[in-house]
């Protein structure tokens, strides 16, 4: 298994496939590439402005990876990954509104290796992912835990996970979201990790440290049949830690 923390060190190697990588406010999703032309071919297919990076993340399999992240944060993921090439990738764009992985927030590297036998990790409890919802645990205290997140599909999701500021709802906030105009200033949330997208029938491990106050989840992925992201189509879902 690989366990990568998002942190504000830069890319490094670690000793039994721990990969850390640079992330401040950042979405990465890693996904397999499959051969080096395959990515290759990702590459072309993602700075040709005409197609736009969902035709990009056609041609892989999403394996999560860390979730946005506020500046100075960090967030822990576990994933599985079978040997093969992968893709760590920032979607996030700033006030230009261009993607961050057009500024180079983009890396390939190769998984290598026999997995082994190894024991999964020690969850806390479970997040079950499907279209369109999330079940959550029905207790999440503040401090360190592991939980499980299984997408049970059929398509890929995500979990976003975001602190809202005192005062706001989730409903609240899609009605903000649907605004044509939003309000000026500040977001009504904090950004506080999550996992990147998965494929259908997988799982990954999320460590969350998380400080008391009111939370969302929320998935940005898009439906192929309405172009709608996830979060527009029912999934999100709210909850307290105390």
């Amino acid at each position: 298994m690989v366990n990568i923390d998002h942190s504000r060190n830069r890319p490094r190697l670690i000793v039994s496939l721990m990969l850390v990588f640079c992330a401040a406010a950042v979405l990465t999703l890693l996904a397999s590439c499959g051969s080096s032309n395959q990515g290759d071919q990702f590459k072309t297919v993602l700075d040709d402005k005409s197609k736009g990076p969902a035709a990009a993340l056609g041609l892989m399999t999403l394996y999560g990876g860390a979730n946005m992240i506020s500046p100075g944060g960090s967030q822990e993921v576990i994933l599985n990954l079978p040997a093969g090439q992968y893709a760590s990738i920032c979607f996030v764009a700033g006030a230009d509104n261009v993607p961050h992985y057009m500024k180079g927030m983009l890396t390939q590297f190769t998984v290598t290796g026999s997995p082994g036998k190894q024991d999964e990790p020690k969850a806390d409890g479970d997040i079950m992912l499907k279209d369109f919802n999330f079940t959550l645990p029905s207790n999440i205290q503040s401090g360190p835990l592991t939980l499980k997140v299984t997408n049970n599909g059929p398509q890929p999701h995500e979990v976003g996970i975001i602190k809202l500021a005192k005062g706001v709802t989730m409903q609240k906030l899609l009605q903000l979201m649907s605004q044509p105009n939003p309000p000026a200033g500040p977001p009504p949330f904090e950004n506080a990790g999550g996992l990147g997208a998965i494929k259908p029938n997988s799982s990954a491990w999320l460590k969350l440290n998380l400080q008391p106050g009111n939370y969302g989840t929320i998935c940005f992925v898009p439906d192929p049949k309405t172009g709608k992201p996830h979060v527009m189509l029912g999934m999100y879902a709210s909850f307290t830690v105390k």
